[in-house]
């Protein structure tokens, strides 16, 4: 741990946080795997409640409760899809910038001193490298900018050593 974010190997299910990010599509779905763990994991409350969010998913951020999961809140976001190979385009760009500041602004108004961000982005066809780097920074700007303490977390050695390089860039190991 160094400057309020500790990489570390676990699952983010289980850990005791105010807040976990998960990344979905526009519907505040379970799709992939990592987003059907943590539903599996809230139990079945969170179906429902998650089917009249659609409106405001659309935003990119939606908190929810975190039901049965030991996290109080689930912070989902939707992230952009690419298909092997392709860049983010400028709209893209603009459109995680945002992503980034609304979570930010979340964080800072309901007070969550601690957020779990796992490998999001690398189950939904994000290069590993553009995700990992990006998650990075944002755990740099939850940690600088709201003061919460960040947990990266992920069982693959790989999205550690990843998250480790991109925070000793930012200044932060």
């Amino acid at each position: 741990m160094s400057n309020g974010i500790t990489v570390m190997d676990g699952s983010f299910a289980k850990l005791r946080v105010d807040a976990i990010l998960l990344g979905s599509n526009t519907s505040v779905s379970k799709g992939n795997l990592m987003s059907r763990d943590a539903h599996r994991a809230a139990g079945p409350m969170l179906d429902p409640f998650r089917q009249g969010l659609s409106d405001s998913a659309k935003s990119g951020v939606v908190v929810t409760p975190g039901f049965s999961l030991p996290a109080e809140f689930v912070i989902h976001i939707t992230l952009p899809t690419l298909r092997v190979g392709e860049e983010l385009t400028g709209n893209q760009q603009a459109s995680w910038q945002a992503t980034q500041d609304r979570i930010l602004e979340l964080v800072s108004m309901y007070g969550f001193r601690t957020v779990a961000i796992p490998p999001v982005g690398v189950d939904e066809g994000l290069p590993d490298v553009l995700a990992l780097t990006a998650l990075a920074k944002l755990a740099h700007r939850l940690s600088q900018e709201a003061g919460s303490q960040v947990f990266l977390v992920s069982k693959e050695v790989q999205h550690r050593r990843a998250w480790n390089v991109a925070l000793k860039k930012l200044g932060q190991e």
